[in-house]
Formats: structure tokens, sequence, C-alpha cells
């Protein structure tokens, strides 16, 4: 069998466990560029079950000293480890498949994943701002308002977003189905009231004037009619952010960044805010602590009672 029908009978098997299809892309692109690497290093013919440990370290070494096309810069250290890390998933399944024996990639040293800031953060203000930017009197205003309500108030991914079909709202009991978030996993979320509103004002008033066919399940309408795709949610939200005044990076996942770091801002429990987001580890979920103790040290430098508690130092005792 050779590397690329490997890659491809691996990439069936991703798509037969309903994984995302963003996760499915994003590693049928990990694998492509180690096929490549093969292919220079001039063992591309070489037979899965020879490649060795050799190669794997061979591999580490080009990503270190990859550079990208566009603006010759050098891959991050979370982009080497992710890469990394797909070909150890990749060669794990061949061996549990009996493709071959043993996997070359079982010894790759993998240091700890650099800690990355959230990107893009907002404050509630500036999600407030953003919110009152679509114009409610029309149509696509309200979709739009209900799109900000309902990606900052249920902290979604962007493809979670775009995923809902309309059975997945249950404005009575208050809730929400996410089915097959990242790592093919469905969560429940609940619907605060603001949020249940808006949803409620565009599925009654506006989505059926969208709809051009009743067998369409999706939640979110493009005018014609069509499911609202990724690149026009990006559209959306850079528009309105630029007309609200806010200069930030990032676009849709901003606001799930956001409202985790103003729930843990209120006190809300790490648990719960795991849950709520549907990180797999808690780990993921600690990252936005380093946010809020600056937010903290931010807060109490104005607000703490010993500031501005001027006393004099007394003179130190004579030796």
């Amino acid at each position: 069998m050779t590397t690329a029908e490997a890659i491809e009978r691996y990439i069936q098997f991703l798509k037969m466990r309903r994984y995302s299809w963003r996760t499915i892309d994003g590693m049928a692109r990990s694998l492509e560029r180690f096929s490549r690497y093969l292919m220079q290093a001039g063992r591309g013919a070489t037979a899965l079950a020879e490649l060795t440990a050799s190669d794997l370290d061979g591999y580490t070494c080009y990503l270190r000293d990859y550079r990208g096309l566009a603006d010759g810069k050098p891959l991050g250290r979370n982009s080497i480890l992710a890469r990394l890390l797909d070909v150890r998933r990749f060669f794990g399944y061949l061996v549990e498949e009996g493709l071959i024996a043993r996997s070359p990639a079982a010894a790759l040293q993998f240091g700890k994943q650099a800690e990355v800031a959230p990107r893009g953060l907002m404050t509630r203000d500036e999600v407030k701002a953003i919110m009152a930017q679509p114009d409610t009197s029309q149509a696509l205003g309200i979709r739009d308002r209900a799109i900000i309500e309902t990606l900052y108030g249920c902290g979604l991914r962007a493809a979670e977003l775009m995923a809902l079909d309309t059975s997945d709202v249950d404005l009575i009991k208050g809730f929400l189905m996410v089915r097959l978030g990242k790592g093919s996993k469905d969560r429940v979320v609940p619907l605060v009231p603001d949020v249940a509103e808006w949803l409620e004002r565009y599925m009654a008033d506006v989505r059926p004037r969208l709809s051009r066919a009743e067998a369409n399940p999706a939640l979110w309408l493009a005018g014609q009619g069509a499911r609202l795709s990724l690149p026009t949610l990006a559209v959306i939200i850079r528009k309105y952010k630029t007309a609200a005044g806010v200069d930030k990076t990032g676009s849709a996942h901003a606001f799930r960044h956001s409202i985790a770091t103003h729930l843990l801002d209120a006190g809300l429990d790490l648990r719960y805010i795991q849950e709520f987001l549907g990180h797999e580890h808690i780990q993921t979920t600690e990252r936005y602590t380093t946010v809020a103790v600056a937010g903290l040290a931010e807060k109490l430098d104005r607000h703490h009672p010993r500031v501005g508690m001027k006393l004099a130092l007394p003179a130190w005792p004579a030796e």
C-alpha cells in the first residue's frame, strides 16, 4: 500500500467516524505535507512498514526549517506539534488496522504546548456595541442580531453555529443541541432569555420569509434560502465590528473567547465553563484564567482600598 493510498484510507475512516469536515480537511492537508516531505527526502517509494524513527526525526527538522511562501515566517511551536501529532495518529491507525506492525512515530518526543492567549478578546461594552449595529427594522438585521446573540450567548464555535438546524433549538425548554461538535461530540447548551427572545423572533418572523424550500432544515439562511456559509458569517461579523469601532483581531471565534472570559470573571466555576464550551480537557479552559487574573489585577490597581493610602516610610534605625 502506497502512502497516498494509506492516507486516503485514513481520511475515509475519519469520515465514517463522522469527524467534522474542518478536522478532516486539516488532517488531509497535514498528511499531504508529510507525503511531500517523504518524496523530497527520497523516501516516497518506501513502504510504510519500512519507515523508521529517523524518517520522523527528519520530518521534525523539515517542519522547523520550513518557511511560509507568502510571508517567509517559520511555523510556530504549536503548529509543528499539531502536525507531528497528526502523523502519530495516522500511524497509530495503521497499526490498529494491522497494516503495519509498529509505528515509527511512537518514539517522537513532544514538548509541552506553548500557552497562547485567546485572540481578539472583547470587553462587555464592545460586545454590546457590536450587538447594537444590525438594523433590526429589516429582516436580515433581525437574523444578524440573532446570530450574534447566539454566537456570544451560547459560546459556540463558528462551525457549530452554522451547522445548527431548526430541530436543534427548543425554545420551550430553553436549550439548543450542538450536534457533532469538536471531537464529534454532542452537547446541550442552555439559552438565556435574551438569546431565546431573538431566536424566537428570527424563527417566527424572518426565517419563513427566507426559506425557499420547506424541507430545508438549516437554522441560518442566506437571502437566497440556502444555509448560511462560514465565509458569509465572517463577512457579517467583520461588518458589525467595524461599524462598532471594535478594532481587534479575530472574527466569530472571538465571541466564544470573550464569553468564556466574562463568565470566569463573573465567578462561574471553571468546570461549568468547560461543560458550556464543550472542552474535553479542563486544561483547555484553564487558559482563560490567565486573562481573568490579568483583568483582576487591573481592577485592583484602580479600586483596592490600599491604593491611595499614602503613608510616610519610617526612617531606618541608625546602626
